[in-house]
Parts: C-alpha cells; structure tokens; sequence
C-alpha cells in the first residue's frame, strides 16, 4: 500500500512520500536523523522535508523545498504536521522490538 500526504501551497500540490529506498536516500544524502530532531528540530525538520519532497519532486531545488515549508507554515502554520507525519512513515518499517537492540558500552 502506498500512502502519502499531498498538501496545496499557492495553489500548486505537493506529495509528501517516504519508501524504504527514499528514507535510506533520506538519511544518506539528506542527512536526516531521528536521534538527532530532539537536539536539533530545526535543520533536521527542514531536512526530513526536503527528503519527503523528493521521490515526487526530485526537480525542485533543495533551496526552493525549503522556501515551500516557509510558505506552509506562513499559510498554514502546519508545516511540523507534515514533518510529524514523515517520522511515523520511518518508524513505520522498524518494529518496535528492532530498536535499540545495540548495547552501548
């Protein structure tokens, strides 16, 4: 099943979507970390966006993805939900009995 969000900014529609292939991409070319959003919400929100414009507007500058979040949260102050969103689409694909399976030293 494929599931993704679809949101309008100035009229234009825009598809949220994240596979197992765009959350590898997301988190090897974007950056994007889980661990990371609770120390440093704003660059990793902007990140996990800009990956989850990708896989459908992969022709959209990265610069231009960020300006769009703007935008949303400008129109709509919602652009968080959306990153929200993009989150549960990760934890989605890890059960929650695979994480922290790693003991730390």
């Amino acid at each position: 099943m494929v599931e993704n969000k679809k949101i309008e900014i100035n009229g234009e529609e825009y598809t949220f979507e994240l596979n197992r292939r765009q959350i590898i991409k997301a988190e090897e070319v974007y950056g994007v970390s889980l661990v990371d959003m609770q120390s440093r919400v704003i660059s990793q929100s902007y990140k996990l966006w800009c990956a989850g414009l990708d896989m459908h507007h992969s022709n959209i500058s990265i610069e231009k993805r960020m300006d769009l979040y703007d935008q949303y949260n400008e129109e709509k102050g919602l652009s968080m939900t959306i990153v929200s969103y993009l989150i549960n689409r990760i934890t989605a694909f890890v059960s929650p009995t695979q994480t922290n399976t790693v003991e730390k030293d």
